[in-house]
C-alpha cells in the first residue's frame, strides 16, 4: 500500500471522521501553497447526521465505501459512501514507485485525501460515472466539463445528473433529471443498478426487473423492457449489469446485448437492437435453483466476451457461464469454490471484484487481503478449461494472497469489499475495506476506535 486513508475513517462519529479528513486536506494545502486545491464541501445537517445522533444502531455504523469506479484515464477513482458522500481520489504522482537513495521503495504510505468531496441530502442507492470521465482537458474539443458527470439514484426521486467537481461554495443541485415515474401510480421507482453502454446512453435497472434505456439529453427513457416471467414480484430488483473493466471492450460487447442479474439469483440477456416496449427481447440464461447466495452481486465478463463469472451475495461459489451456444438456461461450464473460511461474498456490504488483464480474476476476502486462486489471465479467458478440454476448478488448497494489508489493522477486524483494477496500469489496484464486526461502544477517551474502514492504492 503506497497511499491510503489510514485511520481517517476509523470510528463511529461522522463529525470526527469529517474533521479528520478536512484536517488532512488542510495540511496538504499548506504543504503545496502554490497550488489552489478545490475546497472540500462540508456536509449539512442532513438525514444521515440526524439519524446517527438519535439512533444507537446507526451510531455504531462506520463510514464505508459502497462502490468505486476508476476514471477513464486511470488518474483517479470516484467513490460512493454510506455517509451520502461522493469523493474523488487522485492517484499520487509517483504511482507508488517512489524510492529512496538506496533504490528501495518507501514503506510509509501517503495519506489519501479526496480531491473533491460533496454530499447529498439523501442516501445514494447507486451511482455511475461517465465512461470518459477525466479531470484533464478534452484535447479533441477543448471542453473541460463534458465528461465530468455522474448519475445518482435515490429512493422516491428521479435519477439525477451531477457534475463531479463541486466545491465548498457551490450549491449541490442536479444538472438534469431523468424520470423513473410509474405511470400507473405516479410514484418514482427506485433504481438499484446503472450502467453506461455508450458515451451518451445508459441503462437503469429497478423493481420487477424493469430495464430502461436513456439518452443523456432526454428526460424520459427511450425504451423499457421486462422479462416475461410470472415469478417476478414487487420485491424483485435488478442488482447489476454485466461488468467490463476495459471500457473499449465494454462498448463493443454491449452494442447488441446486455446481461443483468436480480436478487432472486437469475440472469437475463437483453437484445438492445429491439427498440420496442415488449417482453420478447429478454431471455433467461441463468437461474440458481439451489439458491446458493442471496442474489447476483456482480457479473464479470472475460475480455473475449465468451465467459461470464457470477458472484453472489452470501456465497463463496463463483459459477462460470458460456453463452456462445445460444439461449441455454444454466449453461454452467465450471464453478470456483472459495474456502469456507474465506466467504468473499459479503453479508453486510456488496463485494466487488475485477478481471485484471494481467492477473486475471481478483477478489477480496473476509480478511485483510486480496486473493486469487491461480485464476490468472489465460485461465480466466478460457473459463478454466485447458486445450485438451479438461475443466480445472481451484479450491482452498490453491488459495493465494497477492496483497496483505496493513500493519495497524488486525486480520480479523476487516474484510476487503472492493477490488478495482486501474484500466491503464494492471499492476495498480484500488481497494476498500470494511469492518467485519463493529462494536456498539463509542470512541473512548484514549481514542481507541471500534470500527475500522478505509481505502487505498496498491501496487502488485
Amino acid at each position: 500500500m503506497y497511499a491510503s486513508t489510514d485511520s481517517l475513517f476509523y470510528g463511529n462519529s461522522i463529525d470526527k471522521i469529517l474533521q479528520k479528513e478536512y484536517y488532512e486536506w488542510y495540511k496538504l494545502t499548506k504543504k503545496y501553497p502554490d497550488y489552489t486545491f478545490p475546497k472540500l464541501s462540508r456536509t449539512t445537517n442532513n438525514a444521515f447526521l440526524i439519524n446517527r445522533s438519535c439512533c444507537d444502531t446507526l451510531q455504531s455504523l462506520p463510514v464505508v465505501c459502497t462502490d468505486a469506479q476508476w476514471c477513464f484515464d486511470g488518474t483517479g477513482t470516484v467513490t460512493f459512501h454510506n455517509d451520502y458522500g461522493v469523493r474523488l481520489y487522485l492517484v499520487p504522482e509517483d504511482g507508488g514507485k517512489n524510492k529512496n537513495k538506496n533504490n528501495a521503495k518507501i514503506k510509509a504510505p501517503k495519506i489519501l485525501v479526496p480531491f473533491y468531496r460533496w454530499f447529498k441530502p439523501h442516501s445514494i442507492i447507486t451511482g455511475v460515472i461517465h465512461p470518459k470521465l477525466s479531470l484533464y482537458v478534452d484535447s479533441e474539443n477543448n471542453n473541460t466539463h463534458t465528461n465530468k458527470l455522474v448519475i445518482l439514484s435515490h429512493k422516491n426521486l428521479p435519477l439525477q445528473l451531477h457534475k463531479i467537481n463541486y466545491c465548498e461554495e457551490e450549491r449541490i443541485t442536479s444538472l438534469f433529471n431523468y424520470s423513473t415515474e410509474n405511470p400507473t401510480n405516479e410514484k418514482y421507482e427506485t433504481v438499484y443498478s446503472l450502467s453506461f453502454i455508450s458515451d451518451f446512453q445508459f441503462l437503469s435497472g429497478s423493481v420487477k426487473d424493469k430495464i430502461a434505456l436513456y439518452d443523456l439529453n432526454y428526460k424520459d427513457p427511450i425504451v423499457t423492457w421486462k422479462p416475461n416471467n410470472h415469478n417476478i414480484s414487487k420485491s424483485t430488483i435488478v442488482t447489476c449489469f454485466s461488468d467490463y473493466d476495459d471500457y473499449h471492450i465494454k462498448e463493443q460487447r454491449m452494442n447488441n446485448a446486455v446481461l443483468f442479474g436480480d436478487n432472486k439469483n437469475r440472469i437475463y440477456r437483453i437484445d438492445l437492437r429491439s427498440k420496442q416496449n415488449n417482453n420478447q427481447s429478454t431471455d433467461l440464461v441463468y437461474s440458481d435453483a439451489l439458491n446458493h447466495g442471496n442474489g447476483i452481486s456482480q457479473i464479470l465478463s472475460s475480455a473475449n466476451g465468451h465467459y461470464q463469472y457470477i458472484l453472489k451475495r452470501k456465497s463463496n461459489k463463483i459459477d462460470v457461464l458460456d453463452l456462445r451456444g445460444g439461449i441455454n438456461v444454466n449453461y454452467v461450464i465450471n464453478s470456483f469454490q472459495i474456502s469456507p473460511n474465506e466467504p468473499c461474498m459479503g453479508k453486510s456490504y456488496k463485494v466487488r471484484g475485477c478481471i485484471n488483464n494481467k492477473y486475471g480474476l481478483l477478489i477480496g476476502s473476509n480478511y485483510r487481503k486480496v486473493i486469487y486462486n491461480n485464476w490468472n489471465h489465460d485461465f480466466i479467458e478460457f473459463g478454466g478449461i485447458d486445450r485438451d478440454g479438461n475443466v480445472h476448478s481451484y479450491t482452498e488448497d490453491n488459495l493465494e494472497t497477492i496483497i496483505n494489508y496493513h500493519e495497524n489493522v488486525s486480520e480479523g477486524d476487516v474484510m476487503t469489499n472492493i477490488v478495482k483494477s486501474n484500466p491503464i496500469d494492471p499492476d495498480q489496484l484500488f481497494i476498500s475495506y470494511t469492518p467485519r464486526i463493529c462494536s456498539n461502544s463509542a470512541d473512548d477517551i484514549n481514542n481507541v476506535v471500534p470500527c475500522k474502514s478505509g481505502l487505498g492504492y496498491f501496487n502488485i
